[in-house]
């Protein structure tokens, strides 16, 4: 039994028997590349009890991770070409500094 396991997104492919388990995540920008592997190895178990339980040929872990300030690692284009997203890598580097910024007015204007 897997405990504790709640990925942000599951896409299951049925004709394919196929299935993505995508996990985001914004740590500090010092720890993306470890908060990838992270993330795919606390997936394993479940990557497994899917093929298992749902008879899937092919279950994958997918973690998108973005530092705080738009840090990524040299996987990035691997994993979104994975999800077949057609989107720049500066494109989600930019919404995530934006995001932390507006984090950071709304804190210091308490």
């Amino acid at each position: 039994m897997v405990e504790h396991c709640k990925p942000d997104i599951v896409v299951v492919m049925k004709r394919e028997k196929s299935c993505m388990i995508i996990d985001v995540a914004v740590p500090g920008d010092t720890q993306v590349e470890g908060k990838e592997d992270e993330k795919v190895e606390n997936y394993q178990e479940l990557r497994q009890e899917i093929v298992k339980l749902w008879g899937m040929k092919k279950v994958e872990v997918i973690p998108i991770v973005v530092g705080a300030v738009g840090a990524v690692s040299y996987r990035i284009n691997g994993w979104l070409k994975r999800l077949g997203i057609n989107i720049k890598v500066e494109h989600i580097q930019k919404t995530a500094l934006l995001g932390s910024a507006r984090i950071l007015r709304r804190h210091i204007n308490m």
